[in-house]
């Protein structure tokens, strides 16, 4: 995610996110890459300025207004105080869970944003992105704005979304098997 004045990112990953090369401006940029029908899930990882940001909320644009728009989870930090074994790790906060910003069962809006990201700390998001089973295949461009306090543009990132021309069914064929050990 590109930085506006002081803010700070890590950066972006998905599981079928692919770097690809610099642009013009000699920035390196992403892919995501689609079938229709499929979802994929864009994580944002950012880092807090100094001092602290508040009012964080994100705005999807270009390219995703072909798309639907984005499910979105803020990843919540429990303060582990003791660790319970030796393969956990140590104190401090750890991720733990994905707060919806609306919940997809009951439609109802979450308290997940806006949010704040302290200084020096680091907030993750994760984007769940869409692509309906009539979108025609092809490169999209989209991108994706932070916002601070007042709606504030404190970071952008512009990227493409690949779409595929095979579409994804909405039930699986195969039978599958979950929670048995």
């Amino acid at each position: 995610v590109r930085p506006h004045d002081s803010f700070a990112s890590v950066g972006a990953a998905s599981s079928g996110a692919t770097p690809v090369l610099p642009g013009m401006d000699g920035r390196r940029r992403f892919m995501l890459s689609a079938s229709r029908n499929e979802f994929e899930t864009l994580q944002l990882v950012l880092s807090g300025p100094t001092p602290a940001v508040t009012g964080v909320q994100f705005r999807f644009g270009q390219g995703l207004a072909a798309l639907r728009a984005p499910v979105l989870y803020r990843v919540e930090y429990i303060n582990v105080t003791r660790p319970t074994d030796c393969y956990s790790g140590g104190a401090g906060l750890w991720p733990e869970h994905l707060i919806p910003d609306i919940d997809t069962t009951d439609g109802q809006k979450r308290d997940a944003f806006p949010f704040a990201i302290p200084s020096a700390e680091l907030r993750s998001v994760f984007a769940d992105i869409l692509v309906p089973p009539e979108q025609p295949p092809g490169n999209f461009s989209a991108s994706v704005d932070v916002l601070g306090s007042g709606g504030r543009v404190i970071a952008s990132e512009n990227f493409t979304i690949e779409v595929f021309k095979t579409t994804m069914r909405s039930t699986p064929t195969l039978r599958t098997l979950f929670g048995f050990w």
